[in-house]
């Protein structure tokens, strides 16, 4: 008989335990393996450091796709405050390297290789295309790649090299790394730098803006159009439901279809990666 209520007690103890997780499938490789899910705190951190238009427009007005999609978040997810931090790339590195919580907006995972922390990441919310861009006045021939290996590229500070050397087949010798996009094309515009890659219609529009298109030339990159999904760590990953959900209904939405066709961004909502 003790033997029996000691059984029953074990039984007991393992549902309490089993209970205290909530779990989720994750499709990693096409394999379906179950995931422990932590319980969700109720203030959640959203991080970009994609700080011009369109994903910030007006933050005032909070006017931009960064908005548009958190207000659509917050009403799928009503328990949860959510809280925008416009950063820099090195910031978002160092909140993944120190294992703190994180959603991080419009980024791919080519260019997060090596981070320590499990990454998650949601069905594929647009596609973006990049270009290469150089000055008129440098008379840069360009061919192929092989044309750029004794060129002085255009970095970025905090961004991992990984994808610039996967579409070049190597890594670029010579870099001049800048802390911001503006500073990077004023290292172009100087001469410092010999080439730089910009979103095609971001960066086009920013040297209309400016009057300095005349001053450029643009080629493309021989990639295909980048998908772009949102990144959520394991501490948020309750969320990845929430956030597709929110995707599929913004692909739905006309209003957010054309704020993509204007900025030259291709949604593609069917997806996971």
């Amino acid at each position: 008989m003790n033997v029996k209520y000691g059984v029953y007690i074990l039984q007991c103890l393992f549902l309490i335990l089993l209970a205290s997780f909530i779990w989720a499938e994750d499709i990693i490789d096409g394999n379906k393996s179950a995931v422990l899910v932590p319980q969700l705190p109720s203030t959640v951190n959203i991080y970009t450091y994609h700080n011009q238009p369109p994903y910030i427009i007006d933050t005032n007005d909070r006017k931009g796709l960064l908005f548009d999609f958190l207000n659509e978040l917050q009403d799928a997810a009503p328990k949860v405050t959510f809280v925008e931090n416009v950063v820099s790339r090195s910031k978002v590195n160092d909140v993944l390297d120190s294992k703190q919580p994180a959603i991080v907006m419009w980024v791919n995972p080519d260019w997060f290789v090596g981070v320590s922390q499990p990454l998650y990441w949601s069905k594929q919310i647009f596609e973006s295309k990049s270009v290469f861009v150089f000055l008129k006045d440098k008379s840069v021939k360009y061919e192929t790649t092989e044309d750029l290996k004794d060129l002085v590229f255009g970095s970025r500070k905090g961004y991992s090299s990984h994808y610039i050397s996967q579409i070049l087949g190597f890594e670029p010798i010579k870099q001049v790394a800048a802390a911001s996009a503006g500073e990077n094309v004023a290292n172009l515009l100087k001469g410092e730098v010999d080439f730089i890659v910009l979103p095609q219609v971001l960066g086009l529009n920013y040297f209309r803006s400016k009057n300095l298109i005349e001053k450029i030339q643009v080629h493309d990159m021989p990639v295909d159009n980048l998908p772009i999904y949102i990144m959520i760590s394991h501490s948020y990953l309750e969320l990845l439901p929430a956030v597709n959900n929110v995707i599929d209904k913004l692909n739905k939405s006309e209003a957010w279809q054309s704020k993509l066709n204007f900025y030259g961004l291709l949604a593609n909502s069917t997806e996971s990666h």
